[in-house]
């Protein structure tokens, strides 16, 4: 299939994006309505400019990475009815890692909503917080009877909102969820990796937590953390932190990972 250029798979069962090795001339790939859980294996694929997996079972951010390490010259990408699809800022978060994207599920990206994303990812807000605590399947939502299973959901049914929401809808929306489920005192475990976070920031009620990830972001400084005392290990690297600093609290930090940043000294 070396000179294919439009491959459509859709309605299949497949489970693996596999088999593409010598397509290296595709544009357009269709996979929706199969039964894949992973993007994988679409090396070689700088020239496709097209991908449809909408109607899959894809669930997490990391298979995103992917797509931004192989396909730099994707203009459409569909992924609507997927578990992803569902989660809090799908469209925001879509956007900061491929913002090379004109189209998400046949919808162009305005100046607004560029705009709102900047807002949006710009530090660690609770909203965030809640949806990678969900993806880590603790279970801790379920407090005052809410369904924590789709936040995304409820969110937009309050508001009315089916995109990114602008800020002052976003900033009540996370006080009110802040207010009604105090749920940061269970939290050990926070992986925040390949957010596109700048700044550490809301924090504070997060007393218990031993483990934090926050590699793969836009951070420039080690700050906002006083309250997690407990520290075990922080993952720092691939950000932009020039200097060690503000972490002498941390008595019982074991493991402190700050490669590839841009520090000069210890």
């Amino acid at each position: 299939m070396v000179n294919v250029k439009t491959l459509i798979l859709s309605f299949n069962e497949i489970e693996e994006i596999e088999g593409l090795d010598n397509c290296g001339n595709l544009l357009k790939l269709d996979l929706h309505n199969n039964l894949i859980r992973q993007i994988k294996n679409l090396e070689g694929k700088e020239k496709m400019s097209h991908l449809d997996l909408t109607y899959n079972w894809i669930t997490d951010w990391y298979q995103i990475e992917h797509i931004k390490s192989n396909c730099p010259n994707l203009k459409e990408l569909g992924m609507r009815c997927n578990p992803l699809a569902s989660k809090k800022s799908y469209r925001a978060q879509i956007f900061t890692k491929l913002n090379y994207l004109q189209k998400l599920d046949g919808f162009s990206f305005s100046d607004k909503d560029k705009e709102r994303v900047n807002d949006e990812m710009k530090v660690i807000s609770i909203s965030l917080i809640m949806d990678a605590v969900k993806d880590q399947r603790k279970g801790i939502f379920d407090a005052g009877g809410s369904d924590s299973g789709d936040f995304a959901a409820e969110r937009n049914a309050e508001s009315g909102d089916e995109g990114i929401g602008g800020p002052d809808e976003d900033a009540a929306y996370e006080e009110k969820m802040q207010k009604k489920m105090e749920w940061e005192k269970n939290i050990e475990l926070l992986n925040l990796a390949h957010r596109q976070i700048t700044m550490i920031k809301n924090l504070e009620a997060f007393h218990n937590l031993r483990k934090l990830n926050l590699m793969d972001n836009n951070i420039v400084k080690i700050e906002s953390l006083e309250a997690c005392k407990l520290l075990e290990e922080l993952s720092l690297e691939k950000n932009k932190i020039k200097v060690i600093e503000n972490i002498s609290h941390l008595k019982y930090l074991k493991k402190l990972d700050l490669g590839q940043n841009q520090i000069q000294r210890i």
